[in-house]
């Protein structure tokens, strides 16, 4: 009995002491609630004793009125806020504070509906904010399609953070944002983290669901994307981005869900430079990882390990990788696996389009083999143009297996044949060998076994050690030079239909079974071949040198060459 008196005197010593806390004002830290307590700053705040959130004015009149540098405690239910336009508007949230939720859809901010557009229900009242957290509630941006568009959370400034937050109920005029984190005005905006937060019960028009952007080249940003989960339908008419980069640098992407809308990743202006897309899932896509932007370039971009699906339809062409509008350079897409959802019959379903690229590495993916074979239209002018230095390599079907049609290695940074050097052309092997610091091979090359081969142009040598002639080719007196020449040199005319043998290497022809015969080739003045015997008949077999006269039957030739061959 005395251990139980114990135990209940320290646990009533216990509550007493937490009651005395509740009522203590900490400095900068408040809590509103949506009872009715009367309370309006700088009146109650405590625990126990909270500011009013019970009404639209009531919960207006203290958000705004609190100091900077506040930790602001929503507890439980549902506040409504009617957003100012002017003083002391466009939004409560000021530098420095620490908006805190009691949990998504537990702690709920819900925007009137006849708000001015482009209001949101939680956004900075001043130019630039620092160090503003907002968490773990939902906040409903109660548009009115099509007049009135809602942002969700709109912060502007640096090194702040949106985390646990779920977005619903926005509809946009002119890209209204759900989630951003934007920088108009520092010289460079550091720090900022969007994670674990929700975007969904889209409304339409066009919206950018998630936005980490700057104002200018002059006004980066950079931040984290981590772990969110956006889930819109596919949007194939309104511009619905799920995630918009504009002047965004050294940002991470990663562990999202995102499925539908019309653009999964996108930069309508301003480029984003230094990113790392990994890990993330790419549902119902219609356009994947599309910058498209047409006044900056896209720089060292590492797209890895990404699950995407593209949605086909009937209607509109999906792409999974979408790169063009400036010049843009260092891609990286590897790892990644993507498939398509759906069967249209339409333009189809593509892998990449890409225009002025330089240094482009498509290695070790995953690709449905539906997307390879869809791929008609991949390299020609349309889907691929003035991309240079493209290695594009060990990409595999769903299955394993090497993808031949898709891969185009490269030698020295010079795209070759799929297939390997062994059925490359003669103008890739040729530069590709240069790249890598060996000679250049011939222009055209002869392998064993080639039939229907016609050789031209100048030949030096005597033609020994040649084997297998096949004298039932020696038709028509064309014979075979490479094959058949023993004794050459030049042949001058010596007047009266006498020609004379100069400049010969002097040899000697040994007996091949047969007399030799001796035939001069010569050209016409348009320049065409003919061989003419001489018409001596079987002569013995002599050295043939400098000096040695005979006689031309048919037309006087122009040039000549002496040759002695054996049939």
């Amino acid at each position: 009995m005395k251990k139980i008196l114990l135990k209940t005197a320290a646990v009533m010593s216990l509550l007493l002491a937490l009651h005395a806390t509740a009522q203590i004002q900490y400095s900068n830290e408040f809590w509103i609630s949506t009872n009715a307590t009367g309370n309006i700053y700088p009146s109650g705040g405590t625990l126990d004793n909270p500011l009013d959130g019970s009404t639209e004015s009531n919960f207006t009149a203290n958000v705004y009125a609190l100091p900077p540098n506040s930790v602001i405690h929503l507890l439980p239910g549902l506040f409504k806020e009617y957003n100012y336009w002017g003083d002391p508007g466009p939004g409560w949230v000021k530098t420095g504070d620490k908006i805190i939720g009691s949990g998504i859809d537990v702690t709920i901010i819900q925007l009137d509906s006849t708000a001015h557009d482009g209001l949101g229900v939680l956004n900075n009242n001043s130019g630039s904010c620092q160090n503003v957290e907002i968490s773990d509630l939902t906040a409903d941006a109660n548009s009115a399609p099509p007049s009135i568009g809602h942002p969700g959370v709109t912060i502007e400034g640096t090194e702040n953070a949106i985390r646990r937050v779920k977005v619903i109920n926005n509809y946009g005029i002119g890209e209204t944002d759900g989630l951003a984190l934007n920088n108009y005005t520092q010289p460079d905006s550091e720090g900022n983290i969007i994670e674990e937060c929700v975007v969904s019960n889209y409304l339409g028009g066009s919206v950018d669901a998630i936005n980490l952007g700057g104002g200018s080249p002059t006004n980066m940003i950079s931040g984290i994307i981590r772990n969110n989960r956006v889930d819109f339908p596919p949007e194939e008419v309104a511009s619905v981005f799920l995630i918009n980069l504009c002047f965004a640098q050294n940002t991470l992407i990663e562990g999202n869900y995102f499925s539908g809308g019309n653009v999964q990743i996108h930069c309508d202006t301003g480029g984003f430079y230094n990113t790392i897309i990994a890990h993330n899932f790419f549902l119902n896509c219609l356009d994947g990882i599309a910058p498209q932007t047409v006044d900056a370039n896209e720089d060292h971009i590492t797209i890895a390990f990404n699950n995407i699906s593209l949605l086909w339809t009937n209607n509109f062409s999906s792409v999974a990788f979408h790169f063009w509008g400036s010049p843009q350079s260092d891609i990286k897409i590897i790892g990644n696996t993507i498939q398509t959802s759906g069967s249209g019959s339409g333009d189809g379903a593509y892998i990449m389009n890409a225009s002025d690229l330089t240094g482009l590495d498509f290695k070790d993916n995953s690709v449905e083999s539906l997307l390879v074979s869809n791929q008609v239209a991949l390299w020609t002018p349309y889907r691929y143009t003035n991309v240079v230095n493209a290695n594009i390599d060990n990409n595999y079907d769903l299955y394993g297996n090497y993808l031949y049609e898709l891969n185009v290695p490269t030698l020295g940074g010079v795209s070759v044949s799929s297939f390997g050097l062994s059925l490359i052309s003669s103008a890739e092997a040729s530069s590709a060998l240069t790249n890598l610091g060996l000679p250049s091979n011939p222009a055209n090359v002869v392998t064993n076994n080639e039939t229907g081969v016609t050789l031209s142009g100048t030949f030096s040598g005597n033609g020994g050690g040649l084997t297998n002639l096949n004298a039932s080719q020696l038709s028509s007196g064309r014979i075979p030079l490479a094959q058949l020449a023993y004794c050459i040199g030049t042949v001058r005319h010596a007047g009266a239909g006498s020609y004379i043998l100069t400049n010969s290497v002097g040899c000697t022809i040994t007996n091949g079974g047969y007399p030799p015969m001796i035939g001069v080739l010569f050209t016409t003045p348009a320049n065409n071949p003919y061989y003419v015997v001489a018409g001596l008949g079987p002569i013995p077999y002599l050295t043939y040198t400098n000096g040695f006269t005979f006689a031309v039957s048919g037309t006087t030739p122009t040039n000549y060459c002496f040759v002695v061959f054996s049939p």
